[in-house]
């Protein structure tokens, strides 16, 4: 028990005389932490993938346009959508920007639309990327299957849109061909007249069919109108909406232009055959505005009555996004166990270092006793 003891004093001794030797593992631990926490620390990225669906079981045809997926990455893009994600994040500097945002439709059919959104964002940590995903999936979720959201209620407003300058359109056109038919002394009734709703007679028959093209061109050209004054989030929706397919923000202004050209050349094809008619009541030139105003007419109703269908399919849709969330990046140690990996490197390879050099020492000094 002496022996074992008095060896335990010699240990304590050797390491008391040599704990010099300590300080170099020290520093050594020191930079292995710094080098693991810095490697540890990079960039930090997060995604998630929301499985999108909608169905809209109040449907009248065509009153599902405005209610596909597609429409709801384009819901990312409105003004007011970016800066509710900001203001959820807390940081007004936040640039938006930095989201990816891809869409992967599985199913478009008429009334029902599913696919995949996949969001992604980087940042300095995985504490704030997974701050700045969740602020959107947040933000998302809301807007996208509240009653009040915006994938809901941005619809119906591009609706309205369409509608009122329909509305303007037909009330500038009536103005007009007031104006005329009080110049050219007609007293018949001109809120019958220029009415949309009129039928009989190949005279009538033809006007007719320039009214159908007449209106078609008017709904073109309102929701051009309408997507001159939208964001760029909207442009598209409300292109769509009209051309019956899918249209990118970027290419709204020009499918819907390029609409309207092709209207119009039908329009004049009509009003050759109309020239040659005969047997009409009016001069030429006010008989051509009675047709744009009954023509207006039909479109500023059909625009009313796609305004209350997007209100019947706005309150009878369905919409579910379930998000999948992943992280990568950013698996930084904690306090302790960097603490712990230099206490380690200290007293392992100090007592090594301690021991090795004490038997180096004996080693040498029985070498020169025996000289």
């Amino acid at each position: 028990m002496t022996g074992r003891t008095s060896g335990l004093q010699q240990d304590v001794a050797i390491v008391r005389r040599r704990a010099w030797l300590f300080l170099p593992f020290l520093v050594l631990g020191i930079l292995v932490a710094l080098a693991l926490h810095q490697r540890s620390s990079g960039t930090s990225s997060a995604q998630t993938t929301m499985q999108l669906q909608t169905s809209i079981y109040d449907l009248t045809s065509g009153g599902d346009q405005g209610f596909k997926v597609y429409d709801a990455q384009a819901m990312t893009r409105l003004p007011e959508f970016r800066k509710e994600v900001i203001d959820k994040i807390g940081d007004q500097d936040f640039n938006y920007a930095r989201f990816g945002i891809i869409l992967n439709p599985n199913v478009t059919t008429e009334g029902v639309s599913s696919g995949n959104l996949v969001v992604t964002i980087s940042a300095g940590s995985r504490a704030d990327a997974q701050k700045y995903l969740q602020a959107f999936i947040d933000v998302f979720q809301k807007e996208f299957t509240a009653e009040d959201g915006l994938f809901r209620t941005q619809f119906v407003k591009q609706q309205q849109a369409v509608a009122d300058a329909a509305g303007a359109q037909y009330d500038a056109a009536y103005q007009e061909l007031q104006q005329m038919a009080q110049s050219a002394g007609i007293t018949a009734p001109l809120s019958q007249l220029a009415s949309g709703d009129q039928s009989g007679g190949y005279l009538d028959q033809l006007a007719q069919n320039r009214a159908d093209l007449a209106t078609q061109q008017a709904e073109a050209q309102a929701a051009l109108d309408a997507v001159g004054s939208a964001g760029s989030g909207a442009a598209g929706a409300i292109a769509s909406s009209v051309l019956g397919q899918p249209v990118s923000a970027g290419d709204a202004a020009a499918a819907l232009q390029a609409r309207v050209d092709s209207l119009d050349a039908a329009i004049k094809a009509v009003d050759a055959e109309l020239s040659a008619a005969s047997g009409t009541s009016l001069p030429a030139d006010l008989r051509a505005q009675v047709d744009k105003v009954r023509a207006l007419d039909t479109a500023r109703r059909s625009a009313s009555n796609d305004v209350a269908n997007a209100q019947a399919a706005a309150a009878s849709a369905f919409t579910s996004a379930d998000p999948s969330t992943t992280y990568s990046g950013g698996n930084v140690a904690s306090p302790l166990a960097l603490i712990a990996i230099v206490i380690g490197i200290t007293i392992i390879f100090g007592l090594v270092a301690i021991y090795l050099l004490e038997w180096l020492s004996q080693v040498r000094a029985g070498d020169l006793g025996e000289a």
